[in-house]
Parts: C-alpha cells; sequence; structure tokens
C-alpha cells in the first residue's frame, strides 16, 4: 500500500527532481529526511520508515553513509571519540613511552632520564640498566595502564560518556532503484488510467487530491472526481497488493465525502481477506493491464505475491452513479 505521499516520495526521484534522500539531524536527535518529510501524508508514518519500508521492497536503494552518535545530555551529533583512564575514566590519558631503570625499579616517563639520572635513586644510569615499553598514563589519576577505555566527548557541552551511553544513529541515503522503476511506471500508469476514464465522463478530476470532510477531516485520495451537475462524488484509490487496511481507509474516506469509492490494482491480485471484505461494500475494483486499460475483475489468492493457483474472479458489475455517459 502507498498513499499519495508515499507514491510522491517515489515519484520525485523518478522525475529527478531529488536524486536522493539525503539524512539529517533533528534538533531532537533523530534521524529526518526533509525532503522527503515535506511530501508525506498525515496518514503516512515518519520518513524514516517510510523510506525503510520502500527499501524493503526493492523499490528503493539503500546506501550506508555513516553512522554518529548523540549527545545523551544536549543531543548534539558527532560526539568525538576519545580514549580514557580506565580507573577514573578522565579523557586526559596518553600513550607514552615508559622507561624502567632495572637496578632501583623507578618507573618514569622517558622525558625524565634524558639527562642520564635516575629520577627515583638519583644516579647516573647505564643504558642496560634501562627497559623501555609503550604504555598510556593519565593526567588525573597518574596510574600508568595498557588499555585504554573507550570514551565519547560532546563537542559541544563536553559531556564524557562510555558509547553505550550515547544514542547511535546509523544514516542511509536512498534513490530509486530499477525495480522501484518498473513499480513507480505501474502505479502512475493505473493512476493516470483511472482519471482519464473519469474525466472523459465529465467528471472535475483532481489526481493527489487531499479532500476535507465535512467536519474538518482531510483525506488524501489518489484521484478525486466530482459532477458537480449530478452531485456526484468519487474517490480511487490505486494499489499494488492492496491489504484489508487499504480498503478500511477508502470505505472510510468515501463514507465521510460522500462519494464512490473505486480500486484500482495493478497486480490484479488480492488476498482472500480483502476479498471477502469487499463481498459486503459497495466498492468498484478494476485491475490495470499496465498500459493504460482498465477491466473490473481481479483474482483471489492465499499468497498475493505468488503467481500459481490463482482463482479467476469477476468482481460484481456495480451501478456507479454517473459512471456511464
Amino acid at each position: 500500500m502507498v498513499s499519495p505521499g508515499t507514491l510522491q516520495v517515489v515519484n520525485t526521484l523518478g522525475e529527478g527532481v531529488n536524486h536522493t534522500y539525503e539524512p539529517t539531524i533533528r534538533d531532537s536527535g533523530e534521524v529526518s529526511y526533509p525532503s522527503a518529510e515535506e511530501l508525506l501524508d498525515d496518514r503516512d508514518d515518519d520518513a524514516v520508515i517510510v523510506l525503510e519500508q520502500l527499501a524493503d521492497r526493492s523499490l528503493l536503494d539503500r546506501e550506508f553513509q555513516s553512522k554518529v552518535y548523540i549527545c545523551p545530555e544536549c543531543l548534539t551529533d558527532g560526539m568525538q571519540y576519545s580514549t580514557a583512564c580506565p580507573s577514573c575514566g578522565s579523557i586526559e590519558a596518553f600513550e607514552t613511552t615508559l622507561v624502567e631503570h632495572t637496578e632501583c625499579g623507578t618507573v618514569d616517563v622517558e622525558e625524565s632520564f634524558r639527562d642520564g639520572i635516575c629520577p627515583g635513586c638519583e644516579r647516573q644510569v647505564a643504558e642496560e640498566t634501562l627497559s623501555s615499553q609503550r604504555r598510556y598514563v593519565c593526567q588525573g589519576c597518574e596510574s600508568w595502564f595498557d588499555t585504554p577505555a573507550n570514551r565519547l566527548r560532546c563537542r559541544e557541552c563536553l559531556h564524557v560518556c562510555q558509547p553505550t551511553d550515547s544514542h547511535e544513529r546509523v544514516l542511509y541515503v536512498y534513490t530509486l532503484g530499477s525495480g522501484g522503476e518498473r513499480w513507480l511506471d505501474e502505479q502512475l500508469t493505473a493512476r493516470d488510467s483511472i482519471a482519464e476514464e473519469l474525466s472523459e465522463r465529465r467528471f472535475e478530476t483532481t489526481i493527489d487530491a487531499v479532500v476535507t470532510a465535512d467536519d474538518g477531516t482531510d483525506y488524501p485520495v489518489h484521484v478525486y472526481a466530482v459532477d458537480t451537475f449530478l452531485d456526484n462524488r468519487i474517490v480511487a484509490e490505486v494499489h499494488d497488493q492492496p491489504t484489508r487496511a487499504d480498503i478500511e481507509y477508502l470505505i472510510e474516506a468515501a463514507d465521510a465525502l460522500s462519494a464512490h469509492p473505486i480500486l484500482v490494482t495493478t497486480s490484479g491480485v488480492v488476498s482472500e481477506a480483502v476479498s471477502e471484505r469487499l463481498s459486503g461494500v459497495d466498492v468498484t475494483v478494476m485491475t490495470s493491464d499496465g498500459e493504460g486499460g482498465l477491466e473490473q475483475a481481479y483474482r483471489v489468492t492465499d499468497e498475493p505475491r505468488s503467481t500459481e493457483s490463482f482463482v479467476q474472479r469477476l468482481a460484481s458489475s456495480l451501478d456507479v452513479s454517473g459512471w456511464k455517459s
């Protein structure tokens, strides 16, 4: 199922208006896609969810961009990685060369031995009595360690935390895939076909309309058609494989707008659950042939995505007021 807004999200990529949907970070610390968000309807989920659903259906291609870490205190993105002292947590810990005077056991940074005097026993040292190794030194608690702790530091409020305490966000870029191009062409052909059919029957037709009901509720629909002379209205929704929720929305919108509902399927297939719901309501169901033609026929199956064992079924010929010339 796709709403008019979701269809526009895909269509905008197809038209080349936006070649990609790029992520940004909101002030709340959440990932957003503003250019997709502004196209969606109130009935749609957040753009992140919509884009993921389209990618899962192979309509959009998803490419990993990066990860960002959000500060848990001020919600600024782009926290910086830092090593830290495992004892006190201070990030003022640096890797350096430590030198041990084996005769007295004094251990200190390399610079302390450069004058040839041990800072511990204050005796002249021979090269063979010195042993060096790379270790971390904490300037806060002056402890030494081999393996530092991992910390993130906020560039805005300077808060330091463990990586697991920050908010990790994965960023993806979305583009139109080859499967999406074919799917988009099918949906637009079906939408334009039903709009043209209604226009030929003297309806004033609007594509991707948002129609306001008497109670003030907005209903986005793929096609809205009005015959002002006969006071007839039609709402049409286009779906590749309609769900029960799609049918409920179409019925609700048609009832609220005092319009007759038309369902156009681009696959010609509905599930048994959808077929059962359609059998009890006055909905005209049509199938697009992908070349601009429409017919009042569809198939019913337990597995909507299967191409085998379909039961052929003709939809009831419904008397739609104002439909015939």
